[in-house]
């Protein structure tokens, strides 16, 4: 509090064009300020996307996986099924 006070007594001293240049500066600073803001949400939402299909991917590799070993249990079942028949 006593530092906004010191800038206002500050600021009385200052003319009116140094007074807009900084009143301009302070604009730049926020909007420079909400830009990052801006980017760590998108840098936020990209890690969660990547995330997202990295899960994707993984349930699809297992689904192919289940898939191959169904595969093979058929194959090998058809393969056994002719000799327990004649035995």
């Amino acid at each position: 509090m006593r530092e906004e006070m010191a800038r206002v007594l500050d600021d009385h001293g200052k003319s009116t064009w140094e007074k807009k240049a900084l009143a301009v500066e302070k604009r730049k600073v926020g909007y420079e300020w909400e830009a990052v803001e801006m980017e760590k949400e998108r840098v936020k939402w990209m890690k969660a996307k990547i995330e997202n299909q990295r899960r994707v991917l993984e349930t699809e590799r297992v689904v192919l996986i289940l898939r191959r070993r169904e595969i093979e249990l058929q194959s090998l079942g058809k393969r056994v099924e002719p000799s327990s028949a004649t035995g």
